[in-house]
């Protein structure tokens, strides 16, 4: 029974994850690198982009854009370029007041033109917003469908966010899985893509100068080809807080995805550390103790594991994905 137990609660995560990765297009969890990590192969281009701790302190773990030229290019591939439904979730750190500098992403970035769904907050208020263009070069209500939230950007602290674009009259804008509300604005027709290929943290709003760049930070971007309910938003918000609860023990594991070694640091473990992996389907693929902060996941198939660490006073679950 207790081995049941047992793997009932390590099933749980990919239960929930079978459910989340619906119609699923791309993970990026800037783990030192732009990959993506769902197993789709849309590996992105980073321009000027750094990678700093998440909002747990795990080191490069999290991308920095300077609000100057960072951005990070997505393929430019026809399966990004999805109609509508779209949605995304984000980790996000806002570090500028300037509505010009909250600018998140754009899904066919081109300028001096309103095409493909972007995420940008208003000039007056900087409230959240989200809109999809028709295509023309023009940046006007005729060009544009908008819809703009209750609420303004929050600056300075990690939040997750989620966006959800169904159709010109059925968007919306989770913050910290509560649903903003809004109205809407624009009306410019039809959902258009450009020929370039979508981008994180720049979009172009004005005629006449330069595009805006994205001051802050983000992680754990996924992109989906669906429309999100709140048990979507609420799910996404676990999931990404499971990652590390703030009252566990200070455990670092990078990078992750891994392709060879993992480093696991356990700052003031009790004792010496031991691990077991588990599979999909709540095996032990391996078992032993680290050694040297070193763990070697070669071995393992391409997939997404759960490891399970303890110091024999304490235990700790994460998931790991081997790449």
């Amino acid at each position: 029974m207790k081995h049941n137990y047992l793997l009932l609660i390590l099933l749980l995560p990919f239960l929930a994850m079978s459910q989340l990765t619906n119609n699923l297009l791309a993970i990026y969890d800037f783990n030192g690198n732009v990959d993506d990590v769902s197993g789709q192969g849309f590996n992105a281009t980073p321009y000027n982009v750094t990678f700093i701790d998440d909002r747990y302190g795990n080191p490069e773990s999290a991308a920095y854009f300077n609000g100057v030229d960072s951005y990070v290019e997505l393929p430019n591939v026809d399966a990004l370029k999805t109609p509508l439904p779209v949605s995304f979730s984000f980790w996000i750190r806002y570090d500028s007041a300037d509505y010009l500098k909250q600018v998140v992403f754009n899904t066919s970035f081109e300028e001096n033109r309103a095409a493909g769904v972007w995420m940008n907050s208003t000039s007056a208020d900087a409230h959240y917003a989200v809109n999809f263009g028709n295509g023309t070069y023009n940046f006007t209500e005729e060009t544009r469908q908008t819809f703009v939230s209750n609420s303004s950007v929050q600056v300075g602290e990690w939040h997750h966010v989620c966006v959800s674009v169904t159709s010109a009259t059925e968007m919306r804008i989770w913050f910290d899985r509560v649903d903003l509300g809004g109205y809407y604005a624009g009306y410019g027709g039809d959902l258009v893509y450009s020929l370039n290929p979508g981008c994180l943290g720049r979009h172009d709003r004005n005629m006449d100068g330069p595009a805006d760049y994205f001051e802050g930070a983000l992680d754990n971007v996924s992109y989906f080809a669906r429309t999100f309910v709140q048990s979507d938003v609420d799910a996404l918000y676990d999931d990404a807080l499971s990652v590390k609860q703030n009252n566990d023990p200070v455990v670092a594991i990078y990078p992750n995805p891994a392709s060879d070694k993992l480093n696991v640091r356990w700052t003031n473990a009790a004792s010496s550390v031991s691990y077991k992996v588990y599979n999909a389907f709540g095996s032990i693929t391996m078992s032993g103790n680290i050694v040297g902060e070193k763990l070697d996941v070669s071995s393992l198939a391409t997939g997404i594991y759960m490891i399970q660490l303890t110091d024999g006073t304490n235990e700790v679950t994460r998931r790991i994905v081997k790449k």
